[in-house]
């Protein structure tokens, strides 16, 4: 039997699933099997899914009409033979170490239930927007979704334990949305929750995603979620659950990745978001984001020039110096799991 079962649930991903499959095909733990639950998809994903089965055997696919993403979820874990179940989502992409980091973790810390870890976050288009860094021990983490800010472990980060995946029995199918925070907070009532500080995941962010397009069924999920805990562990409701902030619409998404970026010094990403967010919808901090970010970039490469003079700065792909308007012409985004 596998040490690793492998869940990806897919609805029409025929953009980014090939890279997100090889980078498990790379992995430096070889010992796990993948379960790819195509849910009910109308491009190419079943003919992809079948040609990387056909290319390896540890793959299996599962298909079903389109029933979202938690009945994907739970269809796939009927099929689960491993110890261990890593997540993963169509178009993200695990660093060739992640399982053997993952199992290696659980391995020593028999007291996990789930183990999550860093991640790179970059746009639809692949540019580093940030790095997303979870706190590391069980009372942060669980402290985080108790108090109502979630986001102590990245779903398509975690690799659970399957005895304590089996003993919850898996996802309440109630939880179309925040079925992760919900999983979490029980989990976390057997045993521990952890994260290893490493990068060992790079996340693609989507226009089209759960996390843009459903964000206000997904908050209002998660407090349920956050209430049913509350609930089971004999505490009070929380009086004013915390404010999360919602987008209005796709040029406020890509607004706040050029923000995130500028913060993480990407100044190249943030110029180049900053620019399809003003052409989608125009903002004068979005002006102010765009004419810092074009100011640091150019310090930085002024400053390159100084050190290594014979040596040209190059300018990150996919927009050229002081013209990042070509870059806004096209959108490349993945269809993630509805």
């Amino acid at each position: 039997m596998p040490r690793i079962s492998v869940l990806i649930p897919v609805f029409n991903g025929q953009k980014d699933l090939a890279e997100t499959l090889e980078s498990v095909l790379q992995q430096t733990y070889d010992d796990w099997e993948m379960i790819a639950i195509d849910d009910g998809s109308s491009d190419r994903t079943p003919e992809i899914l079948v040609a990387y089965g056909d290319r390896d055997r540890r793959i299996r696919v599962v298909r079903q009409d389109n029933a979202g993403i938690t009945k994907a979820l739970n269809a796939g874990i009927t099929h689960v033979r491993g110890d261990y179940v890593a997540r993963l989502d169509c178009g993200d992409i695990c660093v060739p170490e992640r399982f053997e980091r993952q199992t290696s973790f659980l391995e020593a810390h028999p007291d996990v239930v789930v183990v999550g870890s860093f991640a790179e976050r970059v746009t639809p288009e692949g540019w580093p927007v940030d790095v997303c860094r979870p706190p590391c021990d069980h009372e942060a983490i669980d402290g985080l979704y108790m108090s109502g800010h979630g986001g102590g472990i990245l779903h398509t980060a975690a690799m659970i334990r399957g005895t304590a995946l089996q003993e919850v029995k898996g996802y309440r199918e109630e939880f179309t949305c925040a079925q992760d925070t919900d999983l979490w907070l029980r989990l976390g009532e057997t045993g521990r929750l952890a994260n290893i500080p490493e990068v060992l995941l790079v996340i693609r962010h989507s226009l089209f995603g759960i996390s843009s397009s459903m964000r206000s069924l997904q908050i209002e999920m998660s407090r349920r979620a956050i209430h049913c805990a509350r609930e089971r562990r004999g505490l009070q409701a929380l009086e004013e659950p915390p404010q999360r902030w919602l987008p209005e619409g796709k040029a406020d998404l890509i607004a706040s990745w050029a923000r995130s970026a500028l913060l993480e010094g990407h100044y190249g990403t943030a110029s180049r978001c900053a620019w399809k967010a003003l052409l989608r919808k125009p903002d004068w901090l979005m002006v102010r984001v765009l004419l810092r970010a074009l100011a640091l970039r150019t310090v930085r490469q002024n400053h390159a020039r100084k050190l290594h003079p014979a040596q040209e700065p190059k300018e990150p792909s996919g927009c050229p110096t002081g013209n990042p308007e070509p870059c806004c012409q096209n959108e490349n985004s993945k269809g993630k799991q509805e």
